[in-house]
């Protein structure tokens, strides 16, 4: 079980059996992903559509094939994301 959490305040945004797991389910149910820390996480083909993503730290995430429309990435660090 993982623990997504906040990159600035350490909460627990959300929990999976893995990141992609995690983040789909919050996704699924509404869960705003604001300040997540995804640093490298792997969403190749995820379907993202109307995450809420503002703020968070995808550096190094694989988001190639991923769904991601109308996400929210407003002020995220996607610095050498794919």
């Amino acid at each position: 079980m993982i623990e997504i959490k906040h990159r600035y305040t350490g909460a627990v945004i959300c929990t999976g059996v893995d990141t992609l797991t995690a983040v789909q389910d919050a996704v699924r149910n509404n869960v705003s992903l604001d300040g997540a820390n995804l640093e490298g996480a792997n969403f190749e083909g995820a379907y993202l559509a109307r995450a809420n993503f503002e703020g968070a730290n995808l550096a190094r995430a694989n988001l190639a094939r991923a769904y991601l429309a109308r996400a929210n990435f407003e002020g995220a660090n996607l610095a050498r994301a794919n």
